[in-house]
């Protein structure tokens, strides 16, 4: 199974140190280009610990129009993370923020939040306990 990533749910999971979550639960994460970018400038909470986990992981989309298109409404990462959803004819796409999870559903994409990945986790016996992951991010 495949996963594009959006940058919330990164930074979400970085915090409770699970990233792993993510390569536990799909055969291949993607993280687009733009997304990185947003996580990993300097100074950005998180962004050691989202660079080094990332490796390997960042991808560009090539539809360049398409990206410019949800760009219209979207911001880049967002607008990206669905491009390259759709190039990939992945299986979710992993976000959190509700405008954008609209326009992915109007667009019938597979929308899966941090929480959600958190919940699969526990249900494919990664976790044996969400309690702490969900007060950590409280």
């Amino acid at each position: 199974m495949i996963v594009v990533c959006d940058s919330s749910p990164l930074v979400a999971l970085s915090i409770v140190n699970r990233l792993d979550l993510l390569d536990s639960l799909f055969t291949d994460v993607l993280v687009p280009v733009s997304v990185f970018k947003e996580l990993t400038f300097d100074n950005k909470p998180e962004a050691q610990r989202i660079a080094h986990w990332a490796e390997g992981k960042i991808t560009a989309a090539s539809n360049r129009q398409l990206v410019h298109s949800f760009n219209m409404l979207l911001d880049l990462g967002e607008s990206e993370a669905m491009a390259l959803y759709i190039e990939r004819n992945a299986d979710f796409l992993l976000i959190d923020e509700r405008k954008g999870r609209k326009i992915a559903s109007y667009n019938k994409i597979n929308i899966v939040g941090s929480l959600g990945i958190i919940l699969m986790a526990k249900q494919k016996g990664f976790l044996s306990t969400i309690k702490p992951l969900l007060n950590r991010l409280q």
